[in-house]
This record gives structure tokens, C-alpha cells and sequence, in this order.
């Protein structure tokens, strides 16, 4: 059976930076789905997890510095700079004809693949027509390679866990069918994740793993009015994505958490990437907040500002980081 088009335009770019002079290096996210992502991903290019990036602070391991960083592929991560190959999720265009100028084409993000922008999103629960993409990094990355494979009960639960997923299925039900249509129509794990109030089987597993993230330092807790209302059940399914200690306050400590993250979720999809052992060398840019409804031309904010990473995270807010370079 073909694959989707979007599995080839993925598969090229991931091949095409495993074929280059730092074939195994990444920069990760230090979230539950970033983390997600480089164990799924090292089942099919195994990894070498150089840096960790917040979106303000890089922090870069053993004696990796940022010229490696710029050969690198930034995973789970949405970056603006010529060189410098990214895979993510996040929402990048403010409109549909935003041409991003600083962002490398060698890169892929399902939202940038059709264009949804900020001008076409954020329509609420009540939405009918296609949202941003709903869910993680994580969950391509596992179609690559698992389109036909049904998960085992664990990985289902990491899934279902990763970026909040099966909360905001379950609360934008509409928008997560149509990418479903769009992206995962033969897909064998997706409506485990659609359907995941009636998935028992998955729920003491993923409780269990809420707990452990918690206890690991992801203790993050949902900013969602709707968890507050949802059965006790699951509840305790919700938030547990990102860690609560600050990465310069103590960055080997921080490192510590993340390598304990990625055994506990390696474990979890079978494929536990390497890591650097040592924090050795952090930069910091600025992140600002601007008002979308406020921008007259991105492309031209982008390269004023030298914008560096940037998401638009709802509608009334565009996040983004200047004053890093590599």
C-alpha cells in the first residue's frame, strides 16, 4: 500500500540529513513529546542527542558546540535559520502566503505542508473546518514507520500522553477527524487516540506513566478549565508534559531529568536514543510575546527581529525568541 505524499516529503528530508557529515545529531525539545519523537525516531535513524533547546536557553552536551548544533537536525522543534534543518508541529504561518524566508526548506511541519495558518485557526471547540494540527511531533514520526503496526497498550498510553493528544481530541473532535482524513485515514493506532475514553485497557498504564513523569520532574500541571471537569478517572491523564526545574538554575541537574525522561519513554517505544552525558555550554536568546492581530507582514517581522523560533500558540498570542544565532 502507497504511502501518503507527506510520508515522502518527510522521509527525503530525514534521509537526506542522515546522509550528511553529523548524520546522528539532534537537538531535542525537553518535552514529553520531544522526548517521544527522538525514541520513535531512533527506531529508524539512530540518534545522538547533542543539545536541548526550551525556546529561550540551548543548552549543548559534552563538547558539541553551536557549529554542531547548525548541522544538526532541531527535533520537535520549529527554527528559523538558513542551514539549520527543523521537524516540528508547531503554527509558523500567520497567513497562507507567509513565504517564511529564514526557515530552511530542508524541513517539515504539517501545518507548513498545507499552509494552516493563524488567519484560519483557533475557531474553538466548536470549529467544523480544519484547526492546527492537533497532534504531536511524536505521532508522524511513529506513521513513518508503524502506519500498519497496532501499539501495545503502553505505547498507546505514551501516545495518548505526548503533547496532551488525547485530551485535545477529545475536546476539538471535529478538527482531529479531519486530520485524520487528512494524514492517518489507514493509520491502525489512530482511533485508539480518537477514541480514547472507551481505550480502559491503556488507562492504568498511562496513569502509572503520568506518575513516574511526575516523579521524574515532569509535575506540570494543565492549564485547561475543561481537565478540571473531566472524570476522576482521567484527570490524572492530563498535563505531566514539560519539567517544572529551570534549566539554568542547575543545567546537569536538568540534563539528569531529561536522561531519566528518555529511559522511562524509551523503555515505553522499545528504542532509547543516546544522549550527551555532560552540560557543557548554554546560550540564551529572548523570548517576546506579540498580538497576531497586530502584524501586518510577518515575513518582514521575521527579518527585522532575526527571529529565531516562533510559534503562534493561540489566538491571541505569537511567542518568539531573538538574540540567538548560530
Amino acid at each position: 500500500m502507497n504511502s501518503p505524499n507527506w510520508h515522502t516529503d518527510l522521509r527525503n528530508v530525514l534521509d537526506e540529513w542522515a546522509s550528511g557529515p553529523k548524520s546522528n545529531h539532534v537537538v531535542i525539545s525537553p518535552d514529553v513529546d520531544g522526548l517521544t519523537s527522538a525514541a520513535v525516531l531512533n527506531s529508524m535513524y539512530p540518534l545522538k542527542i547533542i543539545g536541548i533547546y526550551t525556546t529561550t536557553h540551548l543548552l549543548m552536551l559534552d563538547d558539541y558546540d553551536q557549529n554542531d548544533a547548525k548541522n544538526a537536525l532541531w527535533l520537535d522543534h520549529d527554527v528559523s535559520q538558513i542551514g539549520v534543518r527543523c521537524v516540528g508541529q508547531h503554527l509558523v504561518h500567520h497567513k497562507p502566503t507567509d513565504k517564511l524566508p529564514l526557515r530552511d526548506p530542508r524541513s517539515w511541519n504539517p501545518n507548513v505542508w498545507v499552509r494552516q495558518s493563524w488567519s484560519e485557526s483557533f475557531s474553538g471547540v466548536g470549529g467544523k473546518k480544519r484547526d492546527k494540527y492537533p497532534y504531536g511531533t511524536a505521532h508522524f514520526l511513529w506513521d513513518l514507520n508503524n502506519r500498519s503496526k497496532k501499539p501495545t497498550p503502553e505505547q498507546t498510553a505514551l501516545l495518548a500522553h505526548a503533547d496532551g493528544t488525547w485530551f485535545a481530541l477529545d475536546c476539538y473532535k471535529a478538527n482531529g477527524a479531519i486530520w485524520k482524513d487528512l494524514m492517518f485515514d489507514e493509520s491502525k493506532w489512530i482511533d485508539n487516540l480518537l477514541n480514547y475514553r472507551e481505550e480502559h485497557a491503556a488507562h492504568p498504564l498511562h496513569q502509572s506513566l503520568a506518575n513516574e513523569l511526575n516523579e521524574i520532574g515532569y509535575s506540570s500541571q494543565s492549564r485547561s478549565p475543561k481537565a478540571q471537569n473531566l472524570p476522576s478517572e482521567l484527570k490524572g491523564l492530563t498535563g505531566r508534559q514539560s519539567l517544572t526545574i529551570r534549566i539554568t538554575s542547575n543545567p546537569l541537574r536538568y540534563l539528569e531529568r531529561i536522561q531519566l525522561g528518555l529511559k522511562l519513554i524509551g523503555g515505553h517505544i522499545k528504542s532509547t536514543p543516546e544522549i550527551g552525558t555532560k552540560a557543557n555550554f548554554l546560550m540564551s536568546g529572548k523570548r517576546e510575546l506579540l498580538y497576531p492581530n497586530r502584524i501586518e507582514d510577518f515575513d518582514e517581522l521575521m527579518l527585522e527581529s532575526r527571529i529565531f523560533s516562533h510559534a503562534f500558540t493561540d489566538l491571541r498570542s505569537l511567542s518568539y525568541t531573538v538574540n540567538l544565532q548560530l
